[in-house]
C-alpha cells in the first residue's frame, strides 16, 4: 500500500474536518480510500498482465495509468473542492495541466537526486557535464545582467528555466500535453517571479526604500513617475504570462492543424520547431526575471 497516499488522505480528512463538518470529512475519507483501493487494484492488474506471456499491454498505456491514478484521487479532491465552494467532476477533479506540472516537478527532483548521487570530480559523466554547462550558462547570464551578488539568484533562475523547458516539451510525448499552453500555468509562474523579485527588492532596500525606488531620482517628478512605475511593474505579470502562453498555445495549435492536413514529413518539422520555440521561451523566462531582479536591487533607478 502506498504510504504517501494514505498520509495524504489522512491529512486531507483532518483539514476537511476542521474546515467543514464530520459528514463532509467522512465523505472525503471514503473517497480517498476508494481512490487508494482503485490504484492498488490497477497496479496489481498491470503487473499480472505484464508478467503474462499471453497478454501484452502497450507501455504507453501502462505509463498513462500509473501517472494518472496515483495523482488523481478524484472523489476525494472533488469533495475537498466542494467544501471550498468549487464544484468539480469527480472523474476529472484535477485538470490535466496540473497533473503535467506535478509530473515536471517529479522529473526535475528525481533527476537532481540521481545526479547528486553520481557526482564525480575525477570522472564526470556525460549528463553531469551537460548540467555543468547549463549551470555555467545561467551563472554567466545572471552575472552579466545582475552583477555583483548574482550567485544568490542562480538557483531560482535555473530551476525556473528547467521547469518551463520541461513543461514546454512535455506535449511532444504521446498522451501528454504542454501545460504552458494554459494561461493558468504561465500566470502562476509569472506570479511566482513577481513575488520573488519584489521580495528581493524589499530585502535589499527595505520596505520604505523600495517604495522610494519607484519614485525615481528626481524628487519633483515623483508624483508622475511613481504611479507609472507601479503600473509598469504590475504589467510585467501580463508580459511574462501572455508571451509564454501565446507562443506555446499557438505552436501546439499549428502543429495539430498541419499534422492533420499533411501527416507525412510535416509533423517532424513541426516537432523540431516546437523544440526550438520551447528553448527560446525558457531562455526568455529566465532572462526577464534576471532583468527585473537587477532593476529591483539596483542602487540607482
Amino acid at each position: 500500500m502506498p504510504c504517501w497516499m494514505v498520509a495524504l488522505a489522512l491529512v486531507g480528512t483532518l483539514a476537511t474536518l476542521i474546515a467543514a463538518s464530520p459528514r463532509v470529512a467522512l465523505g472525503f475519507l471514503v473517497g480517498a480510500l476508494f481512490g487508494i483501493l482503485n490504484y492498488i487494484w490497477l497496479h496489481q492488474t498491470v503487473v499480472v498482465l505484464m508478467n503474462t506471456g499471453k497478454a501484452r499491454v502497450p507501455k504507453v498505456t501502462v505509463v498513462k495509468i500509473l501517472l494518472r491514478y496515483p495523482m488523481s484521487l478524484g472523489g476525494a479532491v472533488a469533495s475537498l473542492l466542494r467544501v471550498l465552494g468549487i464544484h468539480a467532476d469527480p472523474a476529472h477533479a484535477i485538470p490535466n495541466y496540473i497533473a503535467m506540472e506535478v509530473l515536471a516537478i517529479l522529473v526535475i527532483v528525481s533527476v537532481a537526486l540521481v545526479l547528486r548521487r553520481r557526482l564525480s570530480v575525477e570522472q564526470p559523466g556525460k549528463f553531469q557535464q551537460i548540467m555543468e554547462v547549463a549551470l555555467e550558462f545561467v551563472q554567466g547570464m545572471s552575472r552579466e545582467i545582475i552583477g555583483h551578488g548574482s550567485e544568490r539568484y542562480v538557483a531560482m533562475l535555473g530551476t525556473l528555466g528547467l521547469f518551463i523547458l520541461l513543461c514546454n516539451v512535455l506535449g511532444l510525448i504521446p498522451t501528454l500535453e504542454t501545460p504552458t499552453g494554459k494561461i493558468q500555468v504561465t500566470l502562476g509562474c509569472a506570479v511566482a517571479v513577481f513575488l520573488y523579485y519584489n521580495f528581493q527588492g524589499i530585502r535589499h532596500h527595505g520596505p520604505l526604500g523600495y517604495l522610494m525606488h519607484f519614485a525615481g531620482p528626481v524628487w519633483w517628478m515623483a508624483w508622475l513617475i511613481f504611479p507609472v512605475e507601479i503600473i509598469s511593474n504590475v504589467f510585467r505579470l501580463l508580459s511574462l504570462s501572455v508571451r509564454l502562453y501565446a507562443n506555446m498555445f499557438v505552436g501546439g495549435l499549428l502543429e495539430s492543424v498541419f499534422t492533420a492536413l499533411i501527416p507525412i514529413a510535416v509533423p517532424t518539422a513541426m516537432m523540431g520547431l516546437h523544440v526550438f520555440v520551447s528553448f527560446i521561451q525558457a531562455y526568455i523566462f529566465m532572462l526577464l526575471p534576471a532583468v527585473y531582479i537587477s532593476i529591483a536591487t539596483a542602487e540607482e533607478h
